[in-house]
């Protein structure tokens, strides 16, 4: 329930505070866990399947699922509104337990929001996901 709660709050001051979006150019990300706000499910990343999210500039990003490297563009907008275009990768097979970084490819262009809060950024889908990651230092 508190998580819900949390959610709730994120979405609600997302929704009715307008802002100037936050530049993620420059900055790597490590993935942590996808939670389906529905079921209230999460499903952790393993850490050693070394999953990122890297925004390059301010129009490219690219990443490792695990198994892949993938590249895509991305746009921001006013309210930290998030638009990326589903990713180019190579198309390697890789072990199971880093099969959560490999979904990433059909989650990121249903994006339609996100939040960094310090060293956390959270995507928001409009299939009900929230996909969490760690500011990875440079």
């Amino acid at each position: 329930m508190k998580f819900l709660i949390f959610v709730l709050s994120i979405l609600l001051y997302l929704c009715t505070n307008t802002q100037h979006p936050y530049n993620l150019a420059d900055t790597k990300w490590s993935l942590i866990k996808i939670t389906n706000m529905k079921t209230n499910q999460s499903q952790f990343a393993d850490s050693t399947c070394k999953t990122t999210l890297n925004f390059i500039n301010t129009v490219d990003y690219n990443g490792y699922s695990g198994w892949n490297q993938y590249n895509g563009h991305y746009t921001v907008k006013e309210n930290n509104i998030l638009s990326m275009d589903n990713p180019v990768r190579t198309k390697r097979g890789g072990s199971r337990n880093c099969v959560l970084g490999e979904s990433l490819y059909n989650h990121y262009s249903k994006a339609e929001k996100f939040l960094v809060e310090e060293n956390t950024l959270i995507l928001f889908t409009n299939d009900s996901l929230l996909i969490t990651f760690k500011k990875i230092k440079l």
